[in-house]
């Protein structure tokens, strides 16, 4: 770790992956442009509850890390592979997508 000047600001940040990190100010800041992957505050420990965790329509065109973060957020293990991340969260959408049905035939009914 690089050494720590006097008077400069440090602030602790959360990677998905590696933990808590003490960031330069200017290095924290320029980190949290990747929300997929730091966080001011520690990545929950458990799974969120999956229907709450956002998929955005674009999620096969993001980047490995970030596929891995939201895959993170339905359940899967910190080590999850970009593979393992892509089926979880196209079994998530399909879970959605039969919930959505079924509520909407029971609507119906």
């Amino acid at each position: 770790m690089a050494d720590r000047v006097a008077g400069a600001a440090y602030r602790t940040l959360y990677h998905i992956t590696d933990g808590p990190a003490v960031l330069a100010e200017l290095d924290a800041l320029h980190a949290l442009n990747f929300p997929h992957e730091w966080s001011t505050e520690p990545w929950p420990t458990r799974a969120d509850e999956p229907g709450s965790v956002a998929i955005p329509d674009n999620w096969p065109y993001l980047t490995g890390d970030q596929t891995r973060a939201i895959a993170m957020r339905l359940g899967a293990d910190n080590y999850v592979t970009a593979k393992e991340a892509e089926a979880t969260i196209e079994a998530e959408l399909a879970r959605r997508a039969k919930a959505a049905a079924k509520a909407k035939k029971s609507d119906d009914e």
